[in-house]
């Protein structure tokens, strides 16, 4: 079995998280695309059909933004089965079930600490692309 390269979607409006993010998420046998939204995420998407689809979709935006790019993605039957990992700035009760009601397929709390943020990365990275079986993988 031959092994391919893993397609990252990072959406970020630009906090000083993504720069981190993106350092160390694009790399061997990883290509990130990083957009800075809700609807250039959705854009990016629908409009490039041509290209092989995300194996994982991780979303660093506030709650709201989050909830209405998880219903429409998941809304759209082309999309839905793409893996999405919410970035949610603490444990806030609602927006962790609410993440969860419009089926992300997993929540983290992502630490202000760039250092606490990289070890978060990290565990992220070991999980997704050598624990988990993603779609097409």
């Amino acid at each position: 079995m031959s092994r391919r390269d893993f397609h990252i979607l990072y959406v970020d409006a630009g906090s000083a998280h993504a720069t981190v993010a993106i350092e160390l998420l694009n790399g061997h046998r990883k290509r990130l695309v990083h957009v800075p939204g809700h609807a250039e995420a959705l854009a990016y998407l629908r409009g490039h059909q041509e290209r092989r689809r995300p194996d994982l979709i991780l979303l660093n935006l506030p709650s709201q933004d989050c909830r209405g790019f998880l219903t429409e993605l998941k809304g759209d039957e082309s999309f839905r089965r793409i893996p999405v990992v919410v970035m949610g700035a603490d444990r806030n009760r609602e927006d962790v079930l609410g993440a969860y009601d419009c089926h992300a397929n997993c929540y983290v709390t992502r630490p202000e600490a760039l250092d606490e943020f990289k070890r978060v990365l990290a565990g992220l990275e070991e999980f997704w692309f050598g624990v988990a079986k993603l779609p097409g993988a």
